[in-house]
């Protein structure tokens, strides 16, 4: 497994990448960072100072000097920054760094390519850094269907222990879920898998939820798994699994973005995340 930072390192926010850092230590990954300089965002302008011998003030720049300009300031920053924290992290981390002039979409196609089994970790919050949006990031998980971490700028680094899984227990067989604790099992987490459901319709999903939990129990009988299953009661799916992630206190959150009906409850959107997000301040895994 290889963990892709995608860089915010240009961004008005706090950078992700000290977590991102931390993350992969704690999970004993292969750690890259990757910033791209998108040709399409940068055009000619004048040089409101002149930052180097080469360049006058006023003198206007082509497309092809800024991006130069701007890909050696991204080098030198993110430098600056991963020097400082590993030296921080007090671990033999090696950390590759790729500074292209590329869209986000052709670069990661690349990673790819070299490597299927890849972990993306970005912001919560972009900022047209590097990633305009979150919708643009959601269409960028659709394509590479890889595991992908959001993270709250300003959050700090910990060591998760309890994650909430969200699922529909309506599903007759969902082998993503079961390929979803496979990957997980390498974290020691204590997984809370739940389903949200109005008064009337409790008992058949409470039953449902105890014939798939069987289920996982024997197919993952011989592997450290640790995990339980809930039925909520709520007529707001959103606020319902916000209220119980803050009251037990859960690391992180584990959304499905194929499940349709996670979908239909507007949770894999980008008002839904973002609520989420907003509410919880705490790290989304996108499956």
């Amino acid at each position: 497994m290889k963990t892709i930072l995608i860089s915010d390192i240009k961004g008005e926010q706090e950078s992700i990448l000290v977590y991102g850092m931390n993350f992969a230590k704690y999970s004993n990954d292969n750690v890259k960072v990757v910033h791209v300089v998108d040709p399409r965002k940068h055009h000619a302008v004048s040089s409101a100072y002149s930052d180097s011998q080469t360049f006058e003030v006023g003198e206007k720049l082509s497309p092809k000097a800024i991006i130069n300009r701007e890909i050696d300031r991204a080098r030198t920053d993110l430098d600056k920054l991963l020097s400082s924290e590993a030296s921080r992290l007090n671990y033999p981390l090696r950390v590759e760094v790729s500074v292209t002039d590329n869209s986000i979409e052709k670069q990661l196609e690349k990673e790819k390519q070299n490597e299927d089994d890849l972990l993306f970790l970005t912001s919560a919050k972009p900022d047209g850094t590097v990633i305009d949006d979150l919708e643009e990031f959601f269409q960028l998980t659709n394509s590479f269907k890889n595991y992908s971490l959001l993270i709250p700028p300003g959050v700090e680094f910990k060591k998760p222990e309890k994650a909430l899984v969200l699922y529909d227990f309506n599903i007759k067989e969902d082998q993503n879920i079961f390929s979803l604790l496979l990957f997980l099992s390498k974290y020691e987490l204590s997984l809370d898998v739940v389903d949200v459901c109005e008064k009337k319709d409790f008992i058949e999903l409470q039953v449902k939820s105890e014939l798939w939990k069987q289920t996982a129990i024997n197919q993952f009988r011989s592997r450290d798994i640790w995990f339980s299953t809930n039925i909520l009661e709520g007529d707001n799916y959103l606020q319902t699994i916000v209220d119980f992630t803050k009251r037990n206190h859960f690391d992180m959150l584990i959304i499905s973005r194929q499940n349709p009906n996670i979908i239909n409850k507007n949770v894999f959107s980008t008002s839904g995340v973002k609520q989420l997000i907003n509410d919880l301040n705490i790290p989304i895994l996108l499956y």
